[in-house]
């Protein structure tokens, strides 16, 4: 719970014969990943007292920063939590990270996918679209069309989020397909640069 509000939160719990093994990175990031790829959640958090160093550092490797800080009162004692998060954007720059000139832009409470200045796709409601090209469909084990919002057109499904190989290919494949960027109208001149 984090201000007054359930949020999905990766926690885990080993005994201590099974610490430091690997097990808590490893359980942190499927976690992360099946709540992004399956239960398309937006945000997801791991809420950890100051003093755990070990599990900081897990929620760090798993792509989580700071978010905020309280302070919980447990067993008579108050202790401080710090609030890590990772939303989906951010991991889904993190996978399309082997690529050069990634960038995005928010639009609409939705954000926009560049690739080398083109649009390549977007997330839309949590999922990664594409621009339905024959050579990202040629390149997707199987299509699946969504549309991103109402009225738009449709477009091509990426659910395997998790093989960066996979998406590095896919991107590049799409490049030569995707449309030329518009030039940018240029600005209307000052009216009293029309009166001279």
């Amino acid at each position: 719970e984090y201000k007054n509000k359930k949020v999905p939160e990766i926690g885990y719990l080993f005994q201590k014969a099974f610490w430091h093994q690997g097990y808590a990175a490893e359980t942190a990031v499927a976690c992360k990943e099946y709540a992004f790829n399956v239960l398309n959640i937006d945000e997801v958090y791991s809420i950890i007292r100051d003093n755990n160093i070990t599990s900081q550092n897990v929620a760090k490797k798993n792509g989580m920063t700071i978010k905020d800080e309280f302070v919980k009162h447990y067993y008579g004692m108050d202790m401080l939590h710090y609030v890590f998060s990772v939303k989906k954007l951010n991991f889904v720059l993190e996978q399309l990270s082997e690529l050069e000139e990634i960038s995005h832009r928010a639009m609409m409470g939705e954000y926009i996918i560049y690739y080398r200045g083109k649009i390549a796709g977007g997330i839309y409601d949590n999922r990664l679209l594409i621009k339905p090209t024959e050579s990202a469909k040629s390149v997707m084990p199987s299509v699946t069309y969504e549309i991103p919002y109402e009225g738009a057109k449709e477009m091509l499904l990426v659910d395997n989020l998790d093989d960066k190989g996979f998406l590095k290919e896919l991107f590049e494949a799409m490049y030569d397909e995707l449309p030329v960027p518009k030039p940018k109208k240029k600005k209307a001149k000052k009216k009293e640069d029309e009166l001279t």
